[in-house]
């Protein structure tokens, strides 16, 4: 017979929830603990039996009721399990209403719920396993010639601060997403001092002839993605 416990995350094993994580046919950084640990205001892991199957639950509360919400720089968390199960969407399911009534939840490009969705968002993936020639032949006309008008000028391209790819996305981007928080952003700071010490991070930035940065790109690496 499966179980599946509501745990607060002051109560759950790390290590065998980020084996559950690591060990599922869709990992994603976003339900790792690190990741949960530092965004969410709390959260609650749903739990199979002994860590089989998981899926984390980030809420907030509101006039004393409890509701899901989207994490700032988080994309999608949802249904992780090491071994596909029968039935095992619907429990996880029946068992999230039981915890949490209201609020939005964004489940994985793993967990098929168009009967259940609201919205149905598509997100790009670039497979990097050819050879760059290979994928750059599928490149637009247009790419390829702004490609061309990048080569005659004198750009750099140089390892940057995540501080400083932060900073200016904060600078450019902070009036289209009054959602996100100062707070936010600190604890974003935080998480990528971890990730950046667990050698998870690339930060790159193309400066111009006079060291002016033009474009900035924060990468996050976990299992087989680059997140961009």
């Amino acid at each position: 017979m499966s179980s599946i416990t509501i745990i607060p995350s002051s109560e759950i094993d790390y290590h065998q929830w980020d084996v559950c994580i690591a060990q599922s046919k869709n990992p994603m950084v976003y339900a790792t603990s690190t990741w949960l640990q530092q965004m969410a205001d709390s959260w609650h892991g749903l739990v199979l039996n002994n860590y089989e199957a998981v899926m984390p639950v980030v809420w907030r509360k509101k006039f004393g009721i409890r509701y899901c919400y989207t994490m700032p720089f988080t994309q999608q968390l949802g249904i992780y399990a090491k071994h596909p199960q029968p039935r095992i969407e619907e429990e996880f399911i029946q068992a999230l209403v039981q915890f949490v009534q209201f609020g939005d939840y964004a489940f994985n490009y793993g967990k098929t719920t168009a009967e259940r969705a609201a919205n149905v968002h598509h997100n790009y993936i670039l497979p990097l396993q050819p050879a760059y020639e290979i994928i750059s032949a599928a490149y637009s006309k247009d790419v390829h010639q702004n490609i061309k008008k990048a080569a005659k000028e004198a750009l750099q391209y140089a390892p940057a601060s995540y501080t400083s790819a932060i900073q200016i996305f904060q600078e450019l981007y902070q009036h289209k997403t009054p959602h996100v928080t100062l707070a936010d952003y600190d604890s974003f700071r935080l998480l990528c001092h971890t990730l950046d010490g667990a050698n998870q991070l690339i930060s790159r930035q193309v400066l111009n002839a006079k060291n002016e940065v033009l474009a900035i790109v924060l990468l996050i690496q976990y299992q087989n993605r680059i997140y961009n």
